[in-house]
Parts: structure tokens; sequence; C-alpha cells
């Protein structure tokens, strides 16, 4: 099931609050982190990790890759914040929740 995330009032992405909130104390990591599916993101400016959400207020339950650090949303490929942004592949990989629990917060693609 694809995680119910807010989405940011004047742009299409996710409110900082739907965010992995890389800045907070490791409980609140983990209580993001429950139930979260988690995927290894390339795009044509890096990897990033993406985790599957739909917007919660939309009707239609569209789905939406979700940058877990930036909530740059992805469809079919494209970003819905950038003209230049582009999800290349999806794929499986374990150890990204600990990736998550102890990357810094960086620049995507760094």
């Amino acid at each position: 099931m694809d995680k119910k995330i807010k989405k940011a009032m004047h742009y299409m992405c996710a409110d900082s609050t739907s965010c992995f909130p890389s800045w907070q104390v490791k409980s609140h990591k983990l209580k993001w982190l429950k139930d979260c599916l988690l995927y290894r993101g390339i795009t044509n400016d890096g990897e990033i990790v993406v985790t599957p959400v739909v917007i919660a207020t939309d009707m239609n339950k569209t789905s939406y890759m979700m940058d877990c650090i930036t909530g740059s949303l992805y469809k079919d490929g494209i970003c819905k914040t950038s003209d230049h942004l582009m999800l290349l592949d999806v794929v499986e990989e374990s150890g990204l929740a600990k990736e998550l629990l102890t990357k810094k917060t960086k620049a995507m693609g760094a």
C-alpha cells in the first residue's frame, strides 16, 4: 500500500512534513520508516531513495514515486517539479532504511 502524503501548497511535491525527517531524533525517523516500502531510484542526476505514495486528498489515488529526502514526485519517470529531472529506473535494494537513518542531509545525487 502506498504511503499517504500531504501535497505542498504551491508546488506538485510533498509537503515537508511528509518527507523523511533527516534532522529529527531516531524515534521520529523510525516512525516515518514504519511500513514504508523503499526503493533505489536512478535519476539522470544520481541515485536517490524513493517510496510509492499517494496524495491524501486525491480521490483518484494516483500513485507517485517520492524522493524520501526532497519530496519530489515522479510519475511515469517525469519529475513533477523539475524540467530536467527524470526517474530512469526503480530497483529493489536492501539496506535503504539504514542508509536513510545514517544519511546526513545532502543535496540530491550527492
